[in-house]
């Protein structure tokens, strides 16, 4: 547990950061970004692992080339590097993943943090999104998925992230989310700020205040 986390941050070693890759197009607007992480190699965070580029085949068909960076070919590889090409960089603060505790009971056993590179050898999160992984530190094990798409990233971090699940309005998912800690903060912001409630929400927090 690291209480300096943010509730939907995960903090994850950066050993772990330098073997899971990311996945990113060049294009002209991170052309510049990217030749300083081939500057950095695959030995030192932030970096890139592979370049991914198209080739043609002998019988004219596409096909892809995939090359590890090393410091022999990485001065090359800098020089050299053209919009289209796909490189794997380190896993960065800010990028989304999907953070699981298995078994997998209900949704919430499955959600998308920010990444934040830390040292150490484990993974991190605030002890307030603890109940619903049911994470209890004593020897959890926890997976972490990074979405290979900007598809996927945009989807998990529109749909799965954990603010979007502890800020619904409903008793049983402020308890769920964030124990008593997080129903005390929000449910008075939520009280004096919303103007139209519904009912049956209404009548649920007044039993649970």
């Amino acid at each position: 547990p690291d209480p300096r986390l943010s509730i939907n941050e995960v903090g994850i070693p950066k050993k772990i950061a330098m073997e899971l890759t990311v996945p990113e197009k060049v294009t002209k607007y991170n052309i510049e970004m990217i030749r300083e992480l081939l500057k950095n190699g695959s030995e030192v965070h932030p970096g890139v692992n592979y370049i991914i580029k198209k080739i043609r085949t002998r019988d004219g068909k596409e096909d892809e080339l995939k090359i590890k960076i090393t410091d022999k070919n990485k001065e090359h590889l800098i020089e050299n590097i053209e919009e289209g090409m796909i490189v794997e960089r380190h896993l960065m603060d800010g990028d989304i993943v999907l953070f699981n505790r298995q078994p997998s009971l209900h949704r919430m056993s499955m959600m998308a943090h920010e990444v934040r590179i830390m040292k150490g050898k484990t993974f991190r999160i605030n002890l307030c999104v603890c109940p619903p992984y049911n994470a209890d530190f004593d020897g959890d094990e926890m997976n972490l998925h990074m979405p290979q798409t900007l598809d996927a990233r945009l989807e998990i971090e529109n749909l799965m992230d954990v603010k979007i699940y502890s800020f619904i309005f409903t008793m049983w998912i402020l308890m769920l989310v964030g124990g008593g800690l997080m129903t005390l903060i929000i449910g008075p912001f939520s009280l004096g700020s919303i103007r139209c409630v519904d009912p049956i929400i209404l009548s649920g927090i007044k039993v649970g205040l």
